[in-house]
């Protein structure tokens, strides 16, 4: 049996210098079927019990319709600066 030496030194943490910063993201682009889906689920019979029963009281899902078409204004908005930026030489 051999007599094999152990190294109790620690290993050196890793440097900061070494890890290289990932590029920017692309911008996100969401859908609105997010949105949409939060809307239908609001005027579903469920929602509106549970809401009923833990506040007293109705939701008229509003915020939720105003939510969706936001997103909806801004995909047409964004779709026109795209046609645009696309149109231009």
């Amino acid at each position: 049996m051999g007599d094999a030496e152990t190294d109790d030194a620690a290993p050196a943490p890793p440097s900061d210098e070494a890890a290289p910063t990932p590029p920017p993201a692309a911008p996100v682009r969401t859908s609105c079927w997010v949105e949409f889906d939060a809307l239908y689920m609001c005027a579903t019979p469920k929602h509106q019990f549970d809401v009923i029963y833990r506040d007293g009281t109705f939701d008229d899902c509003q915020q939720k319709s105003r939510d969706m078409w936001a997103c909806m204004r801004g995909g047409a908005a964004r779709a026109r600066a795209d046609a645009e930026a696309a149109s231009r030489p």
